[in-house]
């Protein structure tokens, strides 16, 4: 289940757009796919838990450009 408000905004401004639920979710599941997942990107999920049913949700996506080769690549150093 993916709980991002930001996708769920996505979908309703392609209802009144589209005025169809079902063509909605194929325009926001296209853009989902082909703009956000794609192989140009090196996307990310913010993942978390509903404590009471120990059940994973997304709760948002990052989607930053995947680095070429000429770019270094970038290690974080350790917290402690």
């Amino acid at each position: 289940m993916i709980e991002d408000w930001e996708l769920g905004v996505l979908w309703l401004n392609e209802v009144a757009r589209l005025g169809d639920g079902e063509q909605a979710a194929l325009s926001v599941r296209r853009k989902f796919l082909d703009e956000l997942c794609n192989e140009s990107k090196d996307t990310r999920f913010f993942m978390g838990t509903v404590f009471p049913y120990n059940t994973w949700v997304v709760l948002g996506v990052f989607w930053p450009p995947k680095p070429n080769n000429s770019q270094p690549e970038v290690v974080q150093g350790t917290l402690f």
